[in-house]
């Protein structure tokens, strides 16, 4: 067998390997209820046709949060497909994030970021995306599937935006200007495609092409006038986004705080980060920035055009954890996603550079990529554990909505009371009615009290508490 073939099969073997151990992993997920948003997600498409989920989907005057039509239509999709069993929803999750991998694995590959290891060092960024644990929310929480799809667009749009021998053609620029367009549809963040594109153009642009400014420019005009125009339509939708009004967005500390916490959870994504609230972050945050503006500075003045690619994916890196900084409120996991896709490219083409300069440096040329192999399936093996773990404690925290799922369900099942009582639910007040009208129908009243009020439920009501976390039936009026 030749060296090729051999090499062919171990990259083989440990793509197969880095998707059972995700598979591993997320062991569970299948089994795991809706949680959160997921329920008032359902009861905004159960019972539409598709005319009016296409009408209410892209209507902006109806949108008092967000503008994400795509999502929309996502849901209703896996609704008609799935009914409500949350299996398959979980499923496609899935599929979106190794979908994800693959294309990110592919960019690495067409970028040649390894050179003559680039099919090992596409393999490398895949299972980051696949395995790292801090972006774990995107996939186990189904409502975050708009992170997967924004990201899946992204990559295509930059798929397409990468310029064959011959240049980039029309076609390329249109198909990537529609899929950042679909992109913005699914999820706000993706108003940084514009900026990604810039930074993938720059960095993969021919060194001595003779085009003037104008010609440099003009692929860009369609993805400029695309993103000005949401950004005109999604001002007017955030007039309305309660979460603003409510301060869940702001200027302040946060605005540096939040992406140093996102950069050292992307490096050191440890056991009891999962809420980023850590002290230790921020500084160890400060120190990977350095280090980044310091490989910035080193890499510009690197001699192969290639290299060139590297201070443009650093670039990257600090544009895709922009979104994260006007929470008031430390990130949550979902929004890393797509920073990870960018950190595993990085790592990627580092991870290149220290094998070869580590090949030079080493009596045995196959000692250090074994080392890496080594190394690399220790932390892949590792990361397998920590999702699972992470996953495991997120449907611990949804326990109660899914339990007041069930219960709900077996009661309407026998007839849909009245009026039903939720006692204070460990559980936002807007995802228990929700439940009880995905479940029962909006002929059900549903009141959220206090244990004060509880007393006053009247009659034909149904009094639901939460003992012990799991909603249970107090009494019948």
């Amino acid at each position: 067998m030749t060296r090729a073939r051999v090499g062919g099969a171990l990259a083989a073997a440990l793509a197969l390997a880095v998707a059972a151990l995700l598979l591993y992993a997320y062991r569970d997920l299948l089994a795991r209820s809706f949680a959160a948003d997921d329920f008032q997600w359902l009861l905004n498409v159960r019972g539409l046709g598709v005319r009016a989920v296409v009408r209410t989907a892209f209507d902006a005057g109806a949108q008092t949060h967000f503008y994400r039509p795509l999502v929309w239509l996502l849901f209703w999709l896996q609704v008609r497909a799935f009914g409500l069993d949350p299996r398959g929803f979980h499923a496609l999750s899935l599929g979106l994030h190794l979908l994800n991998a693959g294309l990110l694995g592919w960019l690495a590959y067409r970028l040649r970021l390894g050179g003559r290891r680039s099919a090992a060092a596409g393999l490398a960024a895949a299972a980051i995306v696949l395995l790292h644990p801090a972006p774990f929310e995107a996939v186990s929480w189904i409502s975050a599937q708009s992170e997967l799809l924004a990201a899946l667009l992204l990559l295509l749009a930059l798929h397409c935006w990468l310029p064959g021998a011959g240049g980039r053609t029309l076609a390329q620029v249109l198909l990537a200007t529609l899929a950042l367009g679909l992109a913005l549809l699914a999820k706000e963040s993706a108003v940084i495609g514009l900026v990604l594109l810039a930074l993938l153009g720059e960095a993969t642009a021919a060194p001595r092409a003779r085009v003037g400014w104008l010609g440099r420019l003009a692929p860009y005009l369609l993805p400029t006038l695309l993103t000005l125009a949401y950004l005109a339509l999604q001002l007017v939708v955030e007039r309305r986004n309660y979460l603003l009004a409510q301060g869940g967005y702001g200027l302040g500390t946060q605005l540096l705080l939040n992406p140093l916490r996102s950069l050292a959870l992307i490096v050191a994504p440890l056991p009891g980060t999962e809420h980023a609230d850590n002290a230790w972050l921020v500084p160890v945050g400060a120190l990977v920035l350095l280090v980044l503006l310091g490989l910035l500075a080193w890499q510009r003045r690197a001699a192969p055009p290639r290299v060139y690619l590297v201070p443009a994916i650093i670039a990257a890196l600090g544009l895709t954890l922009l979104p994260t900084a006007p929470f008031s409120s430390p990130p949550d996991s979902r929004y890393l996603y797509l920073p990870v896709l960018i950190a595993a490219l990085l790592v990627a083409a580092l991870g290149a550079q220290l094998m070869r300069l580590g090949a030079r440096l080493s009596r045995s040329p196959a000692l250090p990529a074994g080392a890496a192999l080594l190394l690399m399936l220790a932390l892949a093996w590792w990361a397998a554990g920590q999702l699972h773990a992470r996953e495991g404690q997120f449907a611990a925290g949804a326990g109660p909505g899914g339990s007041l799922w069930r219960l709900a369900g077996e009661v309407c099942a026998q007839g849909a009371p009245e009026r039903m009582v939720i006692v204070e639910p460990p559980l936002a007040a807007p995802h228990a009615v929700a439940i009880i009208e995905l479940a029962c129908g909006r002929s059900t009243q549903v009141l959220v009290v206090g244990r004060d009020q509880a007393a006053a439920a009247g009659v034909h009501a149904l009094v639901i508490g939460f003992p012990n976390g799991s909603a249970t039936v107090e009494r019948t009026t």
